[in-house]
């Protein structure tokens, strides 16, 4: 990666990082603890960055026709499907009776 895109790449996720903080403070109860405002905050810029990375690869994936729009909600829905059957596992372990989640 070049040093200007990667300087970009930084200045852009500061920016995303500085909406959400202020975004965020404005949808808390006024009495969250620091602790938990910085954690969520972190939280949810981890989750918009690897919303961001995932969007970029699968509609550039698309569109040099490598995969299909099609094949990829296929692929998404069975790795739901996969998660969705690890907590049902997971679930029936931690509570002691088969768990059925959706």
């Amino acid at each position: 990666m070049s040093e200007e895109r990667l300087r970009r790449y930084h200045d852009l996720m500061h920016a995303m990082q500085t909406g959400i903080e202020y975004g965020v403070d404005e949808t808390l109860p006024k009495n969250v603890s620091p602790d938990l405002f910085r954690a969520l905050k972190h939280l949810r810029v981890g989750i918009n960055s690897c919303l961001i990375n995932q969007a970029a690869l699968s509609e550039l994936l698309v569109a040099k026709g490598i995969i299909t729009d099609e094949e990829y909600i296929d692929k998404i829905l069975e790795k739901l499907e996969q998660e969705v059957r690890s907590y049902e596992q997971l679930l029936t372990q931690q509570k002691g009776v088969k768990v059925k989640l959706g």
